[in-house]
């Protein structure tokens, strides 16, 4: 248990982690297929395709991946590296070169390269990362609630025979 807290308010505040956990992954994997079905309908000119994509990205990024990155720093500034970290480097560094192909993409036309962009990496690589996160939590809930009923299950007291004689013990 956390220091200070109930059984209770334990259990009351893992509640709504997880619901906050299921709503951040919610809103990702929305979002996260808009942005890979609009380069499909082909409705907008690239280089507006590219801002819309931006704006549909980012939300996913601070809002529902923000975690990963401040886990990640968290970990940079103990020497360590975990899996925030791995997500944070994989989709930062996607969402900084597309960020470059949206604000300059004369910056790749220069050089003969297309200005592609890979938000629905970046999307993509939070939602699912969270899907696993939200399938995990539950059943960590699941397991914990099977576990605390089987405990439950216990008898209070105990029969023992001592010297021929039968004593009920707590």
């Amino acid at each position: 248990l956390r220091a200070g807290l109930t059984a209770a308010d334990a259990e009351a505040a893992t509640r709504r982690e997880q619901e906050s956990l299921v709503r951040r992954t919610v809103v990702a994997l929305v979002l996260a297929a808009a942005v890979m079905a609009l380069p499909m309908t082909g409705l907008l000119p690239a280089a507006a395709e590219r801002w819309v994509l931006l704006a549909l990205t980012l939300p996913v990024v601070v809002w529902s991946g923000r975690d990963f990155f401040t886990r990640a720093w968290s970990a940079l500034r103990h020497g360590t590296a975990n899996m925030s970290t791995l997500v944070s480097i994989g989709s930062g560094t996607a969402l900084v070169f597309s960020v470059i192909a949206t604000v300059a993409p004369q910056i790749f036309e220069r050089h003969g390269l297309a200005p592609d962009v890979y938000y629905e990496s970046v999307a993509f690589i939070i939602a699912l990362v969270l899907l696993g996160n939200t399938l995990e939590g539950r059943a960590r809930t699941r397991t914990s609630s099977a576990i605390r009923a089987l405990v439950g299950l216990a008898p209070r007291t105990a029969r023992v025979v001592r010297d021929g004689e039968e004593q009920e013990l707590d």
